[in-house]
C-alpha cells in the first residue's frame, strides 16, 4: 500500500514535533509522486526515522515512559504525568514487547482519529500535519517546529504566515537618483525613497518612478529632509500593489508637503511615520 503525504507528515510530529523538510518528505513516500525509499511499511518508515542521527538525541535516548509521554506531547499537544494510567499502559506494553516504540504511533493516530477518540487530539494533530505539509510544499528543507499548533485555527495561520515568510524573505529596495522602476517579491517588501526639499539634489523619489510591491504587504516609506522654500506636492510616482504608504517628514520649511495619491494603486493605509514641528503632511487624491 503506497505511503502518502499526509501520513509521512504525521509521522514527522511524531517523532521529531516538527515540519517534513521538502526533502525528506519526498524521500519518504511511495504514492508515486517523487523518488522513494524501499519502505512502503508506515511501522517501517517510523521505526527507520527513530534509528536516524535526528533520533538519537531525541525519541531514541528516551526511556520508554518518556518516549510515551514525548508522543502525547508532539502529537496532541498533551501533557500526561509520568504515573497516569494512559503512561503506565503504554509503558508497559512496549516492556513486555506487546507494541513496538514505532508501532505506538499508528495505534495512536488511528485511535484518535476513531469516531470513538478524542476530536481535540485528532484535531491538533490535523492541524500538526497541514502545517507540516505547508512547510514542505514551500520547498523549504529546515527545521521548522509544530509544537506551538494546537486545536486553534488561529496557530494554523500563525504558522503558515511564518512558514510564507520563510520561503518569501522581505527585501528592502531604495530608490536611486535616476528614473526607477523597482519590482518586488512575493515577502513583505519595504521601498525607501528620498524626498529632498522641492526635488533637490539628492532626491531619490521623484516623478516617473514606477514601483509594484509584487505579492506579500509592501510598504513605501518617503523621507522627506531639506527645505523646499514654500509648500510642495510630490507627484507622478506610480505605486502598485504597495499596501502601505508613510512619510518620515522633517522638511524645516513651515509649508506643507502633499503626497498626491493619484497614481498609487492598491494601498490600504497611509499616514506618517514620524515628523519635526515643521513637517506638516498632507496626502491628497486617495482612492476611497
Amino acid at each position: 500500500m503506497a505511503v502518502t503525504r499526509d501520513q509521512v507528515a504525521k509521522l514527522y510530529v511524531a517523532n521529531f514535533n516538527r515540519a517534513p523538510d521538502a526533502a525528506g518528505l519526498d524521500y519518504w513516500i511511495s504514492d508515486g509522486t517523487s523518488a522513494t525509499t524501499t519502505l512502503t511499511d508506515l511501522n517501517a518508515i517510523a521505526a527507520s526515522m527513530q534509528a536516524g542521527a535526528e533520533a538519537s538525541t531525541g525519541v531514541a535516548s528516551m526511556t520508554n515512559s518518556e518516549y510515551v509521554i514525548s508522543l502525547y506531547s508532539s502529537m496532541f499537544g498533551r501533557t500526561v504525568a509520568a504515573d497516569s494510567a494512559d503512561v503506565a499502559y503504554w509503558t508497559n506494553d512496549i516492556t513486555l514487547g506487546n507494541v513496538t516504540r514505532a508501532n505506538m504511533i499508528q495505534t495512536l493516530i488511528l485511535g484518535a482519529e476513531a469516531s470513538t477518540g478524542s476530536a481535540t487530539d485528532a484535531t491538533v494533530l490535523a492541524n500538526k500535519t497541514t502545517v507540516g505539509l505547508a512547510y514542505a510544499d514551500a520547498g523549504l528543507n529546515g527545521t521548522f517546529s509544530v509544537a506551538t499548533v494546537t486545536d486553534d485555527t488561529a496557530t494554523v495561520t500563525a504558522a503558515e504566515a511564518a512558514i510564507y515568510n520563510t520561503a518569501n524573505p522581505a527585501q528592502t529596495l531604495t530608490l536611486t537618483t535616476g528614473f526607477d522602476n523597482l519590482a518586488g517579491g512575493a515577502g513583505n517588501d519595504t521601498i525607501v525613497g528620498l524626498l529632498s526639499g522641492a526635488l533637490a539634489t539628492g532626491s531619490t523619489a521623484q516623478p516617473g518612478d514606477t514601483i509594484n510591491g509584487g505579492a506579500g504587504t509592501d510598504a513605501f516609506n518617503l523621507y522627506v529632509s531639506g527645505t523646499a522654500g514654500a509648500a510642495f506636492t510630490l507627484s507622478g510616482i506610480t505605486l502598485n500593489n504597495v499596501e502601505t504608504v508613510g512619510v518620515s517628514n522633517f522638511d524645516s520649511d513651515a509649508g506643507a508637503t502633499t503626497i498626491d495619491m493619484s497614481t498609487v494603486f492598491g494601498a490600504t493605509t497611509a499616514g506618517l511615520i514620524g515628523s519635526a514641528a515643521t513637517g506638516d503632511t498632507i496626502f491628497e487624491n486617495m482612492a476611497s
